[in-house]
């Protein structure tokens, strides 16, 4: 199996376009590389692939790697390689206000924009096996894997595990920038006949070294199982994949349950030992990966935490980590936990009512509730609300500052994954107060420049660095050709540990 992810980073700045030109260019300085299919696509000596991705933003592609391990060691390459990138940008760009780099999932603005986190899994049986199957591990293993954050759908402050759930509109799709669903139909192997690639757009990025290792370990191990033919997770399916991922979402205690298609309730970890006590049995099978006994291993011990220990994920998943210090902040503005759920029903009939209004333009708190020259556009939903809050002691004052809070929670959670050492994650792990590393995640920087130990992706990063400095060379997934002389190295075998140049021709022969 080879496995793979591709992170999709936020740039920020008053001059966010010649910001993101700087990085390209240090990247390309930094780094040997060969130009991809276009101009701005450059495949680089670790393997991997650093491009411009459509609506603007950078996107940065691991080499296929072998294991759950080199998948995360060539992720945080890819961090380090942008934060560096970053460092060497002009200081004029990187002191602009709200300037960065972000490994975030979504937008607090309203634009409702999501940066996307998708992974890559090699396998051998035709896709129509894999949506039963695997639906209910997406859908469930959030409570591992969820970036943690707020509801960017809601008018209110909504803590959820999964930020990105809330981008997901169905079971299946074959779009990944609208109508985005649970299992993507996609199948661009982008390899010769014979192999598939699985794409999962349904997660998104992490800080926590150990998240990221079970996402793509547990997955690469159902995977395996769906791809020998073991029906693993048909049993689990629920009656609405979507409303239960939500559901899985709302509930940091990941106690709540969904109806099933059987007609049983399970909740996210049952359904998450569902999958594990498959893989147990099967972890001694041949088709394995070596490396599922030690996921098996650390899968187990990940939910037997979240099922007995719940206090010590905050040292290790994103969610868990995030949660108390956004508890923390809002008590320590003033508000109390238990009220949060009615000012959000105040803020939500606020929102509405301007939308359903004939007010068209910017607005403040102060012009809503006719605190200034002009009227409020929403008086009566004003004069409504005004009982609400007196049954619950409130006053219109409180308004101001929940507002406030509510903006600067969703900054704090924009800038939790900041890469330029300035992000709440960087400053945690450097005081020394988190615990959360995966097994034999090391040699960060040596991945910057150099390709993972196996597959074409060792062949395509050595010739690379051997050829970065000659004029006419192009370079792909599953090839390098040398335009000048007319001839191809093919690539297009995933496994390939050896290639050798041959005569000019097309992709995907």
């Amino acid at each position: 199996m080879l496995l793979g992810m591709e992170t999709e980073y936020a740039v920020g700045g008053r001059n966010r376009e010649t910001l993101i030109e700087a990085l390209q260019q240090s990247v390309r300085s930094g780094v040997p590389n060969l130009q991809g299919l276009n101009p701005m696509d450059r495949f680089l000596s670790s393997g991997a692939r650093f491009y411009m991705d459509c609506g603007g933003h950078p996107e940065w592609s691991t080499p296929e790697c072998p294991n759950p391990t080199e998948v995360v060691r060539y992720l945080l390459a890819g961090d380090k390689a942008l934060a560096d990138a970053l460092s060497r940008a002009p200081e004029s760009l990187r002191n602009e206000k709200g300037a960065g780099v972000f490994k975030c999932g979504v937008d607090y603005s309203g634009a409702r924009t999501t940066w996307g986190s998708h992974e890559s899994y090699l396998h051998v049986r035709s896709p129509a096996a894999f949506p039963e199957q695997i639906i209910p591990h997406l859908i469930s293993r959030i409570i591992f894997t969820g970036a943690g954050g707020f509801n960017p759908m809601s008018a209110g402050i909504e803590f959820t595990v999964s930020p990105r759930v809330w981008h997901l509109k169905k079971s299946g799709c074959g779009s990944t920038t609208d109508a985005r669903g649970i299992f993507h139909r996609k199948d661009e192997p982008l390899s010769r006949r014979g192999f598939h690639r699985l794409h999962v757009i349904a997660g998104e990025s992490l800080c926590s070294h150990m998240a990221s290792w079970l996402r793509v370990g547990t997955t690469g191990v159902i995977v395996a199982m769906i791809d020998a033919g073991i029906a693993v997770g048909s049993a689990m399916i629920p009656n609405d994949p979507v409303a239960a991922m939500q559901t899985f979402a709302r509930d940091p205690s990941c106690c709540e349950t969904v109806r099933l298609s059987s007609g049983r309730d399970a909740s996210a970890l049952q359904i998450q030992r569902h999958y594990l006590a498959k893989a147990e049995e099967h972890v001694d099978a041949r088709w394995m990966p070596p490396w599922a006994g030690e996921v098996c291993k650390e899968w187990r011990a990940m939910l037997d935490r979240i099922e007995h220990a719940p206090e010590s994920l905050s040292a290790t998943l994103d969610w868990a980590i995030k949660l108390p210090i956004y508890q923390d902040y809002i008590e320590r503005k003033g508000f109390n936990l238990d009220d949060i759920d009615a000012w959000n029903h105040i803020n939500e009939t606020i929102q509405t009512a301007v939308r359903k209004s004939e007010f068209r333009g910017r607005y403040t708190v102060e012009l809503l509730l006719g605190r200034e020259e002009r009227p409020s556009p929403i008086p009566h939903t004003v004069q409504a609300l005004t009982g609400y809050l007196g049954l619950h002691s409130f006053d219109w004052d409180m308004l101001r500052p929940f507002v406030d809070m509510r903006r600067e929670l969703f900054e704090i959670d924009f800038r939790f994954a900041q890469l330029d050492g300035n992000g709440l994650f960087q400053k945690l792990d450097a005081s020394g107060v988190l615990d959360h590393k995966a097994p034999g995640v090391n040699r960060i920087e040596d991945a910057v420049t150099n390709p993972p130990s196996s597959g074409r992706a060792r062949v395509r990063g050595r010739r690379i660095k051997s050829y970065a400095d000659r004029p006419g060379y192009r370079c792909y997934w599953d090839g390098i050709w040398d335009v000048p002389n007319e001839r191809t190295l093919p690539l297009s075998n995933p496994l390939a540990k050896t290639a050798r140049w041959s005569k000019f021709c097309l992709l995907y022969t």
